[in-house]
Formats: C-alpha cells, sequence, structure tokens
C-alpha cells in the first residue's frame, strides 16, 4: 500500500500532461492521466482519486460536464479546473463558483511548492 496522494489529471494535451506529470511525481504524487472525459469517468468509477485536475476543452466535451458528473456523486472530491483564458475573468469566476470549482493557473501550481 502506498503513502501517496493519487491525482487524476484529464488533458488531452500529451506534451502539457507530460510537464504536470513529471513535475507532480517529483514531489511524492502517483498522477494518472487521462486524455478524455470517458476516460477519466470510468477510472473515477474504479477508484475515487484525491484531486482531480481538469482541462476545461476535451476531445468529448468541456471539463464542467465532468465537474457536474463528480458532484452529483462526489460532493467533497476536490477538483481544480485549467481554463485557457477565452472568457472574461470576471464572467469564468461567477460561473466557476456558481459550479463549485476552484480556478487556478498553471503557474501558480509550478511556481507555488506551498499547494503541494
Amino acid at each position: 500500500m502506498t503513502d501517496r496522494a493519487d491525482i487524476y489529471y484529464i488533458e488531452d494535451d500529451q506534451s502539457i500532461a507530460l510537464v504536470v506529470k513529471e513535475y507532480l511525481e517529483q514531489k511524492n504524487f502517483q498522477v494518472i492521466v487521462c486524455a478524455t472525459l470517458g476516460q477519466a469517468r470510468q477510472r473515477i468509477k474504479e477508484k475515487v482519486p484525491s484531486l482531480i485536475l481538469l482541462d476545461w476543452n476535451m476531445p468529448d466535451g468541456r471539463g464542467d460536464s465532468l465537474c457536474q458528473w463528480i458532484r452529483s456523486r462526489w460532493k467533497e472530491l476536490p477538483i481544480l479546473l485549467f481554463v485557457l483564458a477565452i472568457f472574461s475573468s470576471v464572467a469564468l469566476a461567477y460561473y466557476l463558483a456558481w459550479r463549485n470549482v476552484r480556478r487556478i493557473r498553471l503557474a501558480e501550481v509550478l511556481r507555488d511548492d506551498t499547494m503541494m
């Protein structure tokens, strides 16, 4: 049995996923990358992780649909949603607050060790 926290990172861009996965594994996290929302749903059904890192734009839908699905089953499971800056920051903040999702910037995760 491992004492490392497990993270599911839902990201379709392999180059981004690799960088984030390698960084988090250096911080002693176990990271599973899912390239689609469907793959993530299946993984979560099999084993609920400690944390979900979720990309907004995925090949099989938007990340908020997975957030809704997760919240309907696991209300306390932490979700960090990565969003490309395509919305106004005010509109996005209201939307994410309404969906009960915390937005952070990837750069903040990579530079701020206190979040790990």
